[in-house]
């Protein structure tokens, strides 16, 4: 009984331990940014890859929408009225990551025209 105290007691004293170095070691590290203006030549470099994949990404949503608009027209006929209504709450995230499909291309434009 003794035995099991002392090995309890010796784990927790062990891991209450490294628990204060793992701190202590990750309070002194600072996280490092990289420089914008890296970044920017970076992203711009590879301009043509990312206006592909925001393209494809478009076009991906796109055959959504029609999927989405042709299984609403199908609920609605039916008068399933949940359904019409799930459907368009994902209408409308579809509309939103559209938007930020266009500000992404819009802001990749901006920043690579002036490079």
């Amino acid at each position: 009984m003794q035995l099991r105290k002392a090995l309890t007691g010796a784990v927790l004293a062990g891991s209450l331990a490294l628990g204060a170095v793992g701190m202590a070691g990750a309070a002194g590290a600072e996280p490092t940014r990289p420089d914008p203006a890296t970044v920017k030549t970076r992203v711009c470099e590879h301009q043509a890859q990312i206006e592909a994949r925001l393209t494809q990404m478009e076009g991906r949503l796109a055959e959504f929408t029609t999927k989405l608009t042709d299984g609403r027209a199908k609920a609605e006929a039916a008068g399933r009225t949940e359904l019409v209504a799930r459907i368009d709450k994902a209408l409308e995230r579809v509309g939103k990551m559209q938007a930020r499909i266009d500000a992404n291309q819009a802001r990749l434009a901006q920043a690579c025209a002036a490079a």
